[in-house]
């Protein structure tokens, strides 16, 4: 007992110098207003505006198999419903026929039309845009990893199907409207 006691005093007294260490990551603002590499950031800052805001990606995957069963569809329902209460959430919309989710199309015989694309998407497409709107809500292409369900012209064709209905402003979202607001890209739209 009593050398535990010891030994604890030791380290305390040994550990005292870190009881004052501050520790932090450095920024731009560490270097000298003259370095290259901050007028660098400035420039980019003064140019870019928001371009440093923080974006957090959303990914469900579930190691054991889809995330698209009818046990999951529930949750992933109410998850979405809860990030489409944030006005500052977007969706891309894409990726579905990857080899991970119930919707790919490498087991088939036949390489899919944009049709059959569109059929298969379009319950979880319209349901993203139901949910979040078409203003927050952008089409994605995920090549080359879709490559395994579809050709590229095959789903873009699809998005063209799946977005018929909409309006001349919601196509405009869609397609790249929501995209540019996303990631502020102002003026190239």
């Amino acid at each position: 007992m009593r050398r535990s006691i010891w030994m604890s005093a030791l380290l305390l007294l040994l550990g005292l110098p870190f009881l004052h260490l501050k520790v932090g990551s450095g920024d731009v603002n560490a270097l000298p207003p003259e370095a290259v590499s901050r007028r660098g950031d400035e420039a980019l800052r003064e140019h870019f505006p928001g371009a440093d805001s923080n974006r957090i990606l959303v990914v469900v995957r579930y190691p054991d198999g889809t995330p698209l069963t009818a046990e999951r569809v529930g949750g992933l329902y109410d998850l979405s419903r809860w990030l489409a209460a944030r006005p500052n959430v977007y969706v891309k919309l894409g990726g579905l026929g990857q080899s991970y989710t119930a919707l790919r199309f490498d087991g088939d015989a036949e390489p899919p039309s944009s049709e059959k694309v569109a059929a298969r998407f379009r319950p979880y497409i319209e349901t993203c845009i139901a949910s979040f709107g078409a203003a927050r809500c952008m089409f994605e292409s995920n090549f080359p990893v879709d490559k395994i369900s579809y050709c590229y012209h095959v789903f873009w064709n699809a998005c063209k199907l799946m977005a018929k209905g909409a309006s001349s402003s919601e196509k405009a979202d869609l397609f790249a409207g929501s995209a540019a607001r996303c990631y502020q890209l102002k003026g190239l739209i």
